[in-house]
C-alpha cells in the first residue's frame, strides 16, 4: 500500500445502526465521533465473523477472557 496512505484511527467506542439496505458503525474516541463506516449487510456479517474469530483466537492463545465495554461499565458502576 505504499504511495496510497489510508487514514488510521484509534477508537475506544462505537455506535451501530442500520437502514433497510445497509448498516453503519460510528467509531468514537473518548466520546467524540471519529469516523463512520457504511457497509452492506453481507459485508457486516462477514466482518462480525472475522472479529469474533480474532477475539476467540486471542482468548485461546493468551488463556484469558476479554470483557466487553458494557461489562466493564457495569463493574465500575457507569450507567448506559
Amino acid at each position: 500500500m505504499r504511495g496510497n496512505p489510508i487514514p488510521n484511527f484509534y477508537v475506544n467506542g462505537f455506535t451501530c445502526g442500520y437502514s433497510v439496505s445497509e448498516a453503519h458503525i460510528i467509531f468514537n474516541q473518548h466520546g467524540i465521533n471519529s469516523c463512520i463506516v457504511q457497509m452492506s449487510f453481507p459485508a457486516l456479517k462477514s466482518l462480525s465473523s472475522a472479529l469474533n474469530l480474532v477475539v476467540k483466537n486471542y482468548e485461546e492463545k493468551f488463556e484469558e477472557t476479554i470483557s466487553n465495554l458494557e461489562e466493564r461499565k457495569q463493574k465500575i458502576g457507569v450507567k448506559k
